[in-house]
């Protein structure tokens, strides 16, 4: 139910009327996109993200640090001497970049309007817009509540942090480019029945 609830946010329309894949839980995300003929390749971490990022998906963020660490331990050159927590603590740090591209959220404008937009005072010292963008004291700050280190530590992980957030942000887009191409395509059949 969650992958079809995602595809509705993005314009999706289901193609039958009746129960999906989704609906009954015996089904991975992969077969459920392939059901839709949606490609899962290329960008497995791209959906997990847009789960974890636009629904909140809990499953699906514990799955996307998983899948994230294991495609680093292949990596010969990828911080061997990195502690399990540490590198956990990088992929967190790279997610949540990766899923709040604005920034994190401001808590001393935590405020919204009528039209459940951001409102953020425009004499806020802390923000731009109710977010704090992204810096590497931001990333630091972000990064010690997972794992206790001093930024003379930390500013060696931010090139791996850097990777992840890009490879994540390319992964996203292939999956959102995935659900505009299968949207389009149902709109033209949609034209065409009609």
């Amino acid at each position: 139910m969650r992958l079809k609830l995602l595809l509705q946010k993005f314009g999706f329309k289901s193609v039958s009327g009746g129960s999906s894949p989704a609906d009954n839980g015996l089904f991975s995300i992969e077969q459920e996109l392939a059901s839709l003929d949606i490609c899962w390749e290329g960008s497995s971490a791209g959906w997990l993200l847009l789960l974890t990022e636009q629904l909140q998906d809990t499953d699906a963020f514990h799955q996307l640090v998983a899948v994230v660490k294991s495609g680093l331990m292949e990596s010969d050159d990828i911080f061997s001497a990195c502690d399990d927590e540490a590198l956990t603590a990088v992929i967190i740090t790279a997610i949540s970049e990766a899923s709040n591209q604005n920034g994190q959220t401001c808590i001393k404008c935590d405020r919204h309007d009528d039209s459940n937009t951001r409102s953020c005072s425009p004499v806020c010292s802390h923000c731009h817009h109710g977010y704090i963008p992204w810096t590497d004291d931001s990333r630091h700050a972000f990064f010690v509540q997972l794992y206790p280190a001093p930024y003379s530590d930390f500013v060696h992980y931010l090139p791996l942090i850097s990777q992840i957030t890009d490879r994540l942000s390319l992964d996203k887009l292939a999956a959102l480019m995935s659900i505009k191409g299968r949207v389009e395509k149902q709109m033209r059949c949609e034209k065409v029945v009609a």
